[in-house]
């Protein structure tokens, strides 16, 4: 897909809804509240810090990908956003 074409903020939503039902339906195993992202370089690692709840300023509240009231619940969660290079030997 194209540069500016909304790929971050898609995986934004998706990460939220994992977390946000899995925090309202802790017993519903089809959801997760650990999410492991594997970045291809550097560069995309760094735009990916932001997919992380619990930092200043991330994509959830700049793009108010939820309702401000849900944003302790998805603090509950754990974003992961590793360089593929690190899952190597």
């Amino acid at each position: 897909m194209a540069t500016g074409s909304g790929k971050t903020i898609v995986m934004a939503c998706l990460i939220a809804w994992h977390i946000l039902n899995k925090a309202t339906y802790p017993q519903d195993r089809r959801f997760s509240k650990y999410v492991f992202v594997v970045a291809p370089g550097l560069t995309v690692r760094s735009r990916w810090k932001w997919l992380k709840p619990d930092k200043p300023g991330n994509y959830y509240e700049l793009f108010n990908i939820i309702p401000p009231g849900l944003h302790e619940k998805l603090r509950q969660g754990r974003v992961a956003v590793r360089n593929w290079h690190t899952l190597m030997r």
